[in-house]
């Protein structure tokens, strides 16, 4: 056998193409050029987050609404909401014409901490992977981990922490971003105070009908006040990126816009607030909604 081999190898040629060289020195690889001014690069950043960012009041309460239509035979004993449930590996219909395969729970509750009587602390929380199915024929597909943790009271206030990771889609949803679908891997924190919007700071990023963003250092109500600070960017059709960071001595949602991490093309301003505060809107209006009353 090592005879045969050795005789192999001889008679084989292996030919290895030389590096293209010019002037002396091997050609660099090309870089692509820039598609996008600044300007078209800060719209496109905001056209990228008009659905809002993916949050965990919709995903959550999707869920439950759909395993609310379950029984004992199907997804099975245990099937109430909370708790890890795993369902049917082959997928069962209930007598309510709800299709459940995978597995999935939730947590959607307040807690009184320190048992002074007042509840100062909410955890909404979901880990799944699988699909449903509605009556209507229409998927929730799912895949991840959903957790937001505040600890605070309404009406003083309080600090958050979130964590959005998965990937997931229901075109029943009122939520375009989530009937579109979207893949997510985002890390949030900040406060929600007693009156006016709440605060901000972001890192990760997530991705809408198949358009990218990510988020590094971003802030609101950080270095700029109300306005954004960190730096923002958006994914281009051929996969470059674009960044633009905000500039901090004039505070006014504007900085330098760059591409593919080595070129800068100007300065151009996006204010994606909207995007960020709506979502924790509507997380907080969820807590209010589903405050225990003692």
């Amino acid at each position: 056998m090592l005879a045969f081999f050795s005789l192999l190898t001889a008679c084989t040629e292996v030919i290895v193409d030389d590096p293209v060289v010019a002037d002396g020195a091997a050609t660099a690889p090309r870089h692509p050029d820039a598609t996008w001014t600044a300007e078209q690069a800060a719209v496109a950043m905001m056209d990228a987050v008009i659905y809002g960012m993916p949050a965990s009041s919709p995903l959550v309460t999707t869920f439950r609404d759909m395993l609310s239509h379950g029984s004992d035979e199907c997804p099975g004993p245990g099937w109430e909401v909370g708790g890890l449930t795993y369902f049917p590996v082959a997928g069962c219909t209930s007598t309510d014409g709800y299709w459940y395969q995978g597995v999935g729970g939730t947590t959607f509750s307040w807690e009184d901490f320190d048992s002074n009587g007042q509840y100062d602390g909410f955890l909404q929380e979901m880990k799944t992977d699988g699909s449903m199915m509605d009556p209507a024929g229409l998927v929730f597909t799912f895949g991840g981990l959903i957790a937001f943790q505040y600890l605070g009271t309404p009406e003083e206030g309080g600090t958050y922490e979130a964590e959005f990771l998965g990937t997931y889609r229901y075109e029943g949803s009122d939520e375009m971003w989530l009937r579109l679908g979207t893949s997510t891997a985002m890390y949030l924190s900040g406060t929600f105070p007693p009156t006016g919007p709440a605060t901000l700071s972001a890192d990760g990023g997530f991705t809408v009908d198949g358009v990218s963003v990510s988020a590094q250092g971003f802030n609101i109500g950080g270095a700029c006040g109300e306005l954004p600070s960190g730096t923002f960017a958006v994914r281009d059709d051929q996969g470059y990126w674009y960044d633009l960071t905000y500039d901090e001595s004039t505070c006014d949602a504007c900085g330098t816009v760059s591409f593919d991490g080595r070129e800068e093309l100007g300065v151009a301003c996006a204010d994606v607030r909207p995007a960020f505060l709506t979502s924790l809107d509507q997380i907080r209006d969820d807590m209010a909604a589903t405050l225990p009353r003692l």
